[in-house]
């Protein structure tokens, strides 16, 4: 499977006129910090503004997401603001050597987990209910997930960030047939479309 989702960002981003030097100490910097105890990794980026979340969700899949569970206006609105804060946040403690690059691969990879084993346990322990109200009770078990990026604890708005960010690339889904719903949404707006 691609990974991109965040990975795509990191290089996109960084800074092309670092020199050797400053590359070497951010990397040997963000090594360190990832055996340090008890650190809490502080949010560098501003929060986005409206505009930019307003612009955010008529075009993303992680909010096509949210809309096949029901998900309300607020929901779509929270989750372009810690998209967009996460995905900054991801660039700039890489930059500043705060989190070596390879420790947001482990972070997905434990959401991911994570998000398996309640999908797994949502699906036996709730069969009777509709689809999107399965799909919201994941999506709200999954956003209590807070694991620790690097040996530090990030800002709450990280992870459910980082979620909406594997969701973008439909690495993970809140719908039980979420790929399925997606396409046939791209379907009919191809149709609309033509």
């Amino acid at each position: 499977m691609a990974r991109t989702c965040c990975r795509t960002r990191l290089s996109s981003r960084s800074n092309a006129s670092e020199t050797p030097l400053n590359y070497f100490y951010n990397e040997l910097t963000a090594f360190a910090r990832a055996y340090d105890r008890e650190r809490v990794l502080s949010g560098l980026a501003p929060p986005p503004t409206d505009e930019e979340i307003r612009a955010e969700i008529p075009s993303r899949v992680y909010i096509q997401q949210l809309s096949i569970i029901d998900g309300t206006d607020d929901q779509q609105i929270t989750a372009a603001a810690d998209y967009l804060r996460a995905a900054a946040d991801r660039v700039l403690w890489a930059d500043e050597g705060f989190v070596h690059r390879s420790a947001f691969d482990n972070y997905e990879a434990e959401l991911r987990q994570f998000w398996e084993s309640k999908r797994t346990a949502i699906t036996i322990a709730h069969r009777e209910r509709a689809e999107p109200e399965r799909g919201q009770l994941l999506f709200s078990e999954c956003c209590t997930c807070k694991p620790q990026l690097a040996g530090a604890a990030p800002p709450s708005y990280f992870s459910t960030g980082s979620l909406h960010a594997l969701a973008d690339v439909e690495e993970i889904g809140w719908h039980p047939r979420y790929k399925e719903e997606l396409r046939s949404r791209r379907a009919a707006g191809r149709k609309r479309a033509s």
